[in-house]
């Protein structure tokens, strides 16, 4: 990795995103002139402007990762969603969550199928905007999911969401919060 790589993924990383900018306009040709730059990168870069506070400057990443022909990991999804809900364009966190599924689907990448956190974030973005029938949409997901185990954490963006919402009525419709208190032995 270059020296230039380590310098903007640094300042990304501590929350200067103008020098990380100016890093970026002055020397970005070396990302591009590098032999293989690894998605590893873009994904730093984009979690760098996450950190940063400036969330809508990661969602143009994503078209560059593209137009070098870098193929989208699991991580990049989480990050572009995160960034989404953060910025507050839940249409855009939906249409790269139905992507990343699609994908997956399509091309039988397991691996790219979302997590916990992903499941999470949305939570996270739909509660926050008071959106009861999507998040009840994703826990409903969230609950048909095979292979998503839902742990504390899950539970927890999904109990919070749905409170955020102004919602307890939901909380029956989980079905599993009786199962999961029982199993870490938690009273009701």
């Amino acid at each position: 990795m270059s020296l230039f790589i380590l310098l903007h993924l640094h300042c990304c990383s501590a929350g200067d995103i103008r020098r990380a900018k100016g890093l970026l306009a002055r020397y970005g040709y070396l990302l591009h002139e590098s032999c293989n730059p690894s998605i590893l990168v873009y994904n730093l870069l984009m979690k760098g402007y996450i950190s940063a506070g400036c969330p809508q400057d990661a969602l143009p990443v994503h078209d560059e990762i593209l137009e070098l022909g870098l193929t989208p990991d699991r991580l990049t999804y989480s990050t572009l969603i995160s960034a989404c809900v953060k910025a507050g364009k839940l249409d855009a966190a939906m249409q790269f969550f139905d992507k990343m599924k699609d994908k997956a689907q399509n091309f039988s990448r397991a691996k790219l199928y979302p997590g916990v956190v992903t499941y999470a974030t949305l939570l996270q973005g739909f509660g926050g905007a008071k959106d009861l029938l999507s998040v009840l949409k994703i826990v409903s997901e969230m609950k048909m999911h095979r292979n998503l185990v839902i742990d504390r954490t899950a539970f927890t963006a999904m109990v919070d969401a749905l409170l955020n919402c102004g919602s307890m009525n939901g909380m029956p419709h989980l079905d599993i919060y009786s199962g999961f208190c029982s199993a870490y032995q938690f009273r009701l």
